[in-house]
């Protein structure tokens, strides 16, 4: 087994963090075929970058005898989650650890977790997360023998909006929402998510669970950076769709939309209105410059997996949640 040291560091290497990076290859991008993976490397270096430039940010960094690096564990205090919950709540953004044989990289993994536990009972954090790659094996079970539990697969799902070029028109009628909506909104939401794992994790009581996504509704309203569609029927909002552009043309040369909630009349679901709801969105995002819709869903959300299947939406990736409580 590697002798292997880890570490909390405020900053990183340049050189080093790019060439960790260049062994990397899990992620939403990273296991998209059709974009290019250098790309990719660029946007993922952009994005640790970018971390690092957070007050909040926290390192565990693991390091061989000779101070190669080998793997980074990133993650943070969520201020706004111990805000709601009231208690200390850390997000691990991400552990990227070098390609290396399976027991060197549990090994890896097993370092940085030493060290984020040191840092957590320090912090008086009584709870974590992480969602990983599917793919990434032995960094899943270094979290599972780590303590932390399973709790859902989350499914990144893609749909190529330049397929629509041509289409001639909506089956829909579109309307950005309007502030009186949120009232609205927050009463569609009321059991819609039962499935997803706030509701899961029974530790978190159902009020809060409720809360939680209500804060995000309010939040989506009071964002200038999120857009929110509505369709009405018979003058009344019957759906909903929370979304955001992201422009990564700079990495892909393709600008990208994201879906982020989308919620319907409780009277009104399964009867296909959700089918022709998404598509209108898309035309107008099409027509508006957009290449590509990004979008996620719970695999315990068997309806919405469904509707991502008849509207042929690609999956691109599987990501695993694990939770722990300390």
């Amino acid at each position: 087994m590697m002798d292997v040291r880890a570490s909390l560091e405020a900053q990183l290497d340049q050189g080093e963090l790019a060439a960790l990076i260049r062994q990397y290859n899990y992620g939403r991008y990273f296991e998209d075929h059709s974009l290019p993976q250098e790309g990719s490397r660029r946007l993922l270096l952009e994005q640790t970058r970018k971390f690092f430039s957070r007050d909040d940010a926290q390192c565990a960094a693991a390091r061989s005898p000779a101070g190669e690096l080998l793997g980074i564990l990133l993650f943070r205090l969520s201020r706004w989650d111990t805000e709601h919950f009231g208690y200390n709540v850390v997000v691990i953004e991400s552990m990227s650890v070098a390609e290396l044989d399976y027991d060197r990289k549990v090994g890896v993994a097993n370092a940085l977790l030493r060290q984020f536990h040191e840092w957590c009972r320090n912090a008086n954090i009584r709870f974590a997360a992480i969602r990983v790659s599917a793919l990434d094996l032995p960094v899943i079970h270094s979290f599972e023998q780590s303590g932390f539990h399973y709790i859902e697969s989350w499914v990144y799902v893609k749909y190529d909006l330049r397929r629509l070029d041509g289409v001639a028109s909506a089956p829909c009628e579109l309307r950005m929402a309007r502030p009186e909506d949120c009232k609205l909104m927050l009463e569609y939401s009321k059991g819609a998510f039962a499935t997803h794992r706030f509701y899961a994790d029974t530790r978190f009581g159902t009020d809060k669970a409720n809360s939680l996504y209500e804060k995000w509704i309010q939040s989506a309203f009071d964002d200038p950076n999120q857009q929110i569609f509505v369709h009405e029927i018979d003058d009344k909002p019957a759906a909903f769709l929370i979304c955001y552009e992201e422009d990564l043309r700079p990495y892909f040369g393709l600008g990208f939309t994201v879906w982020k909630m989308s919620l319907l009349d409780p009277a009104r679901r399964g009867k296909g209105l959700g089918n022709d709801f998404y598509m209108a969105i898309m035309q107008h995002q099409r027509r508006n410059g957009i290449d590509i819709m990004d979008s996620g869903v719970s695999l315990r959300n068997v309806h919405s997996m469904n509707l991502c299947i008849k509207l042929n939406f690609k999956v691109v990736s599987t990501v695993a949640t694990y939770h722990k409580w300390l």
